[in-house]
């Protein structure tokens, strides 16, 4: 008899689901690298704020 329709096969629900998860992680997920946040920045002092601070340690510490 004739091979009909049923000869051809259609790739299943499970086949279809695996081949989109392997195309969307080949083209999107796979070159993502993790987010690695700045260092903090540290502020920075004046000359003036750094000499009033340690004269003003002196005094306390003298009385």
């Amino acid at each position: 008899m004739g091979q009909g329709r049923r000869s051809v096969r259609k790739p299943g629900f499970i086949e279809v689901i695996l081949d989109a998860v392997e195309t969307f992680y080949g083209e999107v997920l796979q070159n993502l690298r993790a987010v690695i946040p700045a260092a903090p920045r540290l502020e920075r002092r004046t000359d003036a704020e750094t000499a009033g601070t340690g004269a003003s340690e002196e005094r306390s510490q003298s009385q």
